[in-house]
């Protein structure tokens, strides 16, 4: 599977952590008509023993730098337990991004 063009996707840098907080609320909007406080989630998730952002998270942006979807993966134990977690922005759903992201090595 191939991203639609005028995307592209690349590792979490710790600088996208304020986009990816908007996209995880506008998800929310969208989903549930409130946004969570994902800031707190998300920085607890990046703080754990093993998880590495820019190696085990991705975005996709636009080619203004946009981030329209966020993915990570995390092994508790890989020996009993992994967790994926992606978010598509509500405007940029159907294209494949999503799929994209869960299907990345």
């Amino acid at each position: 599977m191939k991203l639609p063009e005028g995307y592209a996707a690349r590792p979490v840098v710790r600088e996208d952590l304020d986009a990816i907080v908007e996209l995880t609320q506008a998800c929310d909007l969208h989903a549930v008509g409130f946004a969570d406080p994902s800031r707190g989630e998300i920085l607890e998730d990046w703080g754990r023993v093993g998880f590495e952002p820019e190696r085990d998270a991705r975005v996709v942006a636009l080619s203004d730098g946009t981030v329209v979807a966020y993915a990570n993966v995390m092994a508790y134990d890989p020996t009993v337990q992994m967790f994926s977690w992606a978010q598509v922005h509500p405007m940029h759903r159907g294209l494949g991004i999503g799929g994209e992201l869960l299907d990345h090595p």
